[in-house]
C-alpha cells in the first residue's frame, strides 16, 4: 500500500501504523503527520488513505486505550478527514457518496463533542445535498466562521436558483 507520489515511494502508512502501535509516535504526532499528508495537495487526495488508516481496526482499538481527550481528538480528526473525502466525492459529482461521508463526519463530530459551529457547518452541508433549504438556512445562522458562512450562503443561493446542488459551482468563498 505504498503511495503513488514520487516524494513518497515507501509504505508511509504501514510505517506510521507500526510506529504508532509500538508507542514510538504519540497520538498528537500521528494526527500532525496525517494532517500534513492531507494538506500536501490542493485536492486533499491523501484524505482517502488517511481515512482508511484511521478506520483500521488495530489503529482504532489502540486509540480507544487512551484518555477521553485523545479519543475525542481522534473523532475530531476522523470527522475532518471524512469531510475531505466527502468533498472529493462531491467534486466528482458523486453526491450520494459524498452525502454518506458528510453524514459520517457529522456523527463523529458529535462524538468529539467539540465545536457547535462544526456541527452547524456539517448539518448545513448535509441539508444542501438533501435540498433542504430550511435546514440550510437555520444552520447558516449558527455558523460563526466567515469563510464557511460565505460558502454556505453560496450553497443556499445555488439551491434556490437551480433547485439542486452543484458543489463545483457553489463551494466558493
Amino acid at each position: 500500500m505504498s503511495l503513488e507520489n514520487p516524494g513518497l515511494n515507501i509504505d508511509v502508512y504501514g510505517n506510521l501504523k507500526k510506529e504508532f502501535l509500538s508507542g514510538n509516535i504519540k497520538p498528537e504526532e500521528l494526527r500532525d503527520k496525517l494532517k500534513s499528508l492531507d494538506q500536501s495537495t490542493p485536492d486533499r487526495v491523501f484524505s482517502i488513505k488517511n481515512l482508511d488508516f484511521l478506520l483500521d481496526n488495530d489503529v482504532q482499538n489502540f486509540i480507544l486505550t487512551f484518555s477521553e481527550d485523545i479519543i475525542k481528538n481522534y473523532y475530531q480528526f476522523l470527522s475532518f478527514t471524512q469531510l475531505h473525502v466527502g468533498q472529493i466525492k462531491a467534486f466528482e459529482n458523486k453526491n450520494d457518496e459524498a452525502l454518506i461521508f458528510f453524514k459520517e463526519s457529522l456523527e463523529n463530530e458529535y462524538k468529539a463533542n467539540n465545536f457547535p459551529e462544526n456541527i452547524a457547518y456539517k448539518k448545513a452541508v448535509i441539508a444542501y445535498f438533501e435540498n433542504d433549504i430550511n435546514s440550510l438556512e437555520e444552520n447558516i445562522l449558527l455558523e460563526t466562521r466567515d469563510n464557511n458562512q460565505k460558502i454556505l450562503e453560496n450553497m443556499l443561493k445555488g439551491l434556490k436558483e437551480r433547485g439542486y446542488p452543484n458543489y463545483k459551482i457553489d463551494y466558493r468563498v
